[in-house]
């Protein structure tokens, strides 16, 4: 029998102003219900397709249109946040266990993707 994969599908509606940064290799996601000021430094996201009781995991990849990131670690409120907010912050880059927040994502290649409004996010 085939497995069904499991994912969450959304799409970026709003690129803040220092949403992208060329020296720090991360990103920051909301939903809509984020602040002004809090959309000033993040990508903000609305969902599209959410299968039940989905969860990233170790195994997942975040696909940014054709780019796929494999997740090389999962902080312990990434998916809680991710269900509430439509928060999580990506980093593209080693992690240091000193500097983990429990909403972050380590994802590797190290190397931010190519967005615009109407990139697609899936994350499987």
């Amino acid at each position: 029998m085939l497995e069904v994969m499991k994912m969450k599908k959304t799409k970026i509606i709003e690129i803040g102003p220092k949403a992208i940064s060329e020296t720090d290799p991360m990103l920051i996601l909301f939903d809509d219900t984020a602040t002004d000021e809090v959309k000033k430094v993040a990508l903000v996201q609305e969902l599209i397709e959410e299968e039940p009781n989905y969860k990233i995991t170790t195994n997942s990849h975040i696909h940014f249109d054709d780019q796929v990131y494999q997740v090389e670690h999962v902080g312990d409120k990434v998916n809680q946040m991710l269900q509430e907010i439509g928060h999580a912050t990506i980093v593209f880059a080693e992690r240091h266990e000193d500097h983990d927040l429990p909403n972050t994502i380590y994802v590797s290649p190290y190397q931010l993707p190519a967005l615009s409004v109407g990139t697609e996010i899936i994350y499987r």
